[in-house]
């Protein structure tokens, strides 16, 4: 199961309950199987490091505890390797996905979701002036009445995402929605701080300095 380090020898040992997706065993000793596997977790740890197991299902062949004994570490590798060969009997070829941003309700167990890529728009070194003002320039500026409204710089609809950077007519750099730079001001402001730069612009063109 473990001869380099990886754990592709055991999914493939796992791989060989099934034939073209096909659980080659009858199905009504799958049960049976994954506890089986499961039981083996159990007692695998007192197998590995000489621990007397019990309670002892068997009395027939008595325990041997006389060889050298492994290390924690490599029984929590060998637990986790029989969890593989238990998971792929008891799923097949599914997956277990994990969703890391959050989501706006819990999703139960055995609930069938699909995945979408999302609608992209890449934008670089934009020049946002007098955006939301109307649609003439000419009539944008304030003293005729025209009140930019950054908002409406890029607006997300139905899951899509926006990624830019540009400047508005004050001078403002932003960073996509969450990161601006105020010229006038000198200051940085914006969720962003918290998440990783590079996940929130493209291209990543920023010098920042005292």
């Amino acid at each position: 199961m473990y001869y380099t380090g990886g754990n592709s020898q055991t999914a493939d040992a796992a791989d060989s309950y099934y034939d073209g997706a096909v659980f080659r065993i009858p199905y009504d000793t799958k049960p049976a199987t994954i506890a089986a596997y499961y039981f083996i977790k159990t007692i695998i740890d007192d197998c590995l490091i000489n621990n007397d197991i019990s309670p002892k299902q068997q009395l027939v062949v008595p325990q041997n505890t006389s060889a050298t004994a492994s290390s924690s570490t490599q029984s929590a590798i060998a637990q986790s390797l029989v969890d593989i060969v238990a998971s792929i009997v008891e799923n097949g070829y599914s997956s277990t996905i994990r969703v890391e941003e959050n989501v706006a309700s819990i999703i139960n167990d055995n609930t069938v979701v699909t995945f979408h890529q999302y609608s992209l728009i890449t934008s670089s070194g934009h020049s946002f002036e007098w955006i939301g003002a109307g649609v003439n320039i000419n009539a944008a500026l304030p003293y005729l009445g025209g009140e930019p409204i950054s908002a409406n710089q890029a607006v997300e609809v139905n899951g899509g995402k926006v990624y830019f950077t540009g400047t508005d007519q004050r001078g403002d750099f932003r960073i996509g929605n969450d990161l601006t730079i105020n010229r006038n001001l000198g200051t940085i402001s914006g969720r962003t701080f918290t998440k990783s730069l590079f996940a929130v612009m493209t291209p990543y063109i920023l010098a920042i300095g005292s």
